[in-house]
């Protein structure tokens, strides 16, 4: 599938994380940001817990991004831990 779309597919050398389309402005609502005056440590904890299964982070598998000058472009990641593609794209 990746080369048939001509995704150039690299080794992730560093932790790379993808926003996945989970990460809707309804999740945003259902986990908001916690602020250090008004949230406990279990929020905080509880909110960066979260986020991650929303963001997920991958530091063992193969990315691909091009970037568009109007902010619009792709970022595919393929997590081999997970056996799982993230697929995340933007015409703008």
């Amino acid at each position: 599938m990746a080369t048939n779309r001509g995704w150039n597919l690299s080794e992730i050398t560093n932790q790379h994380s993808v926003m996945t389309y989970r990460m809707a402005p309804r999740m945003r609502e259902k986990y908001p940001i916690p602020t250090s005056d008004l949230s406990t440590d279990a929020e905080v904890k509880k909110y960066r817990r979260e986020m991650r299964t929303l963001r997920p982070e991958v530091t063992n598998g193969l990315w691909h991004e091009i970037r568009q000058s109007n902010g619009g472009g792709i970022n595919v990641v393929f997590d081999r831990t997970r056996k799982r593609a993230y697929v995340r794209s933007s015409p703008r």
